[in-house]
This record gives C-alpha cells, structure tokens and sequence, in this order.
C-alpha cells in the first residue's frame, strides 16, 4: 500500500466516495478514512509492482505503443462514463480563465504569445457549454500507468476532480512532447471512437491552451521565471489557434 496524508474538505470527499463507485481493478484508487475530527484524510493506494508505462514507451516498439494505447483509452472511457450534474461547473470554469488572464496582466508576463492565449480563452468560454461534466483525473501522463503482466494500471489520484472529458488530455495532446505523441495517437484512436470528436478537439484546445497559462503563472510566483518551450509548443501544434487540430495528429506520427 502507498499511503497519503492529506487535508480534507467536501468536495474531496465526494470525489473519492464517487470514485470508488466508477473506478475498477485497473484503476489504482485509494481506500478513503478519517483520521481526525478536522477531516483529515488518509489514502491508501493499492501498491501496483510494476514498471513505469514512461519508462516501457522509451524503451519499447511499435506492438507496445497500440496494445497499451487502447488499454488507456478503455481506462479513461471508465472512469469519464458516468456524467454528474454540476450546475455551477460553467461559472467555476469561466472565472478560472478569467482571474488567469488577470493574473497574466497583473504580473506582466512575456511568454511567447501570451496575449492571444489570453484572447482565445476568453472568447473561448462565452456562451460555453459543458454537455458532459465527469470525474476526472488531471494528471494524465505516461508516468502514471504502470504495467505489470502487461496490463495497464492507472495511479495517483491526488488532483483529480469534477470536469470535462477534454481536461484529462492536456499532456497527451499538447504538453508531452515528440516522445510520447505515437502513443497519444493510439490513446486517441480508440478513445475518439467513443465520443463526439469534433467536440473533443475544441475543449481540448481550450484546456491545453489554460493548462499553459496556469502553468506560466505557477512558474513565475513560483521560481521568478518565464514559461517557454510549453508556450512555443502550444503555438506551433495548432498554428497560433488557427485551428483546433494538432499538427501531429493531422500530419501523422
């Protein structure tokens, strides 16, 4: 078991109660307890001996890229299925990107093209509509799957959420880089096949495009330095929010 000790509130204890109720052998999900009268929570998490799906890509071939592609997707399917109502998800969104780009002003931040991420959220979110609000992981990245008996499992739950589809492929689509884009088009292939993809492509940019930005804005309180190479990339892939289509995925990896 790999056990965390975090403080609690309601909102996360709703999402790990919700959680147990959607999640399934493939999902490493904590056992949730109390330990104090102020809600702190203890998480254990089923201890999953395996290696690194990260460090399996890098060294792997073309075989592994397809079999554990679908099986994230088919993960990821599970774990989105069920929608929740959340009336207040569309608000909560809206003022996310609003104090972001005040933030981005406020601090004066000159990472590449700052302005028109900040233009292309905001007219992003007018009159926006959330059709599928789910449970959400956040982190979604290679080195959260382990594989063991070349099975896929995913793991660490910790900033997982209330939100849309879209959210949980941020990385995949636009932060990971070239290395891990042949696997994000197996992830996709599958994934897509499932849900409207036009949809899709549109929040994903708009996910990835806030995910940049709150990133910039973390990295300058943070560390006093300006974000690039994330800003450069998100620019390049979708040509400045010219479209909605990643160049890997139109070109072909």
């Amino acid at each position: 078991w790999m056990i965390k000790i975090l403080p609690g509130n309601s909102i996360r204890d709703l999402w790990y109660k919700e959680l147990a109720i959607r999640s399934d052998d493939r999902m490493a999900c904590p056992k949730m307890h109390h330990l104090f009268e102020d809600g702190t929570l203890c998480l254990m998490s089923p201890w999953i001996d395996g290696e690194s799906l990260e460090e399996r890509l890098l060294n792997g071939n073309k075989k592994d890229l397809q079999r554990f592609g679908e099986q994230a997707a088919q993960i990821l399917l599970k774990l989105h299925q069920t929608p929740f109502e959340y009336p207040g998800y569309v608000k909560q969104l809206q003022d996310r990107v609003y104090r972001a780009c005040t933030q981005v002003e406020e601090l004066q931040l000159t990472f590449p093209q700052h302005e028109q991420c900040c233009n292309f959220l905001r007219s992003s979110v007018n009159n926006y509509n959330a059709d599928h609000v789910c449970f959400v992981h956040k982190d979604i990245r290679p080195e959260n799957f382990v594989v063991k008996d070349e099975q896929l499992y995913l793991i660490d739950f910790d900033n997982g959420s209330l939100g849309e589809r879209a959210t949980d492929f941020s990385y995949l689509t636009t932060m990971g880089g070239e290395q891990f884009f042949p696997f994000s088009k197996e992830v996709l292939q599958t994934y897509l096949s499932e849900i409207d993809s036009d949809d899709f492509w549109k929040k994903n940019l708009l996910y990835s495009t806030l995910q940049v930005v709150e990133y910039a804005i973390w990295k300058y309180q943070a560390k006093g330095k300006q974000v690039k190479l994330q800003a450069e990339n998100l620019c390049a892939q979708y040509e400045g929010f010219a479209r909605m289509l990643p160049t890997w995925w139109i070109n072909g990896i």
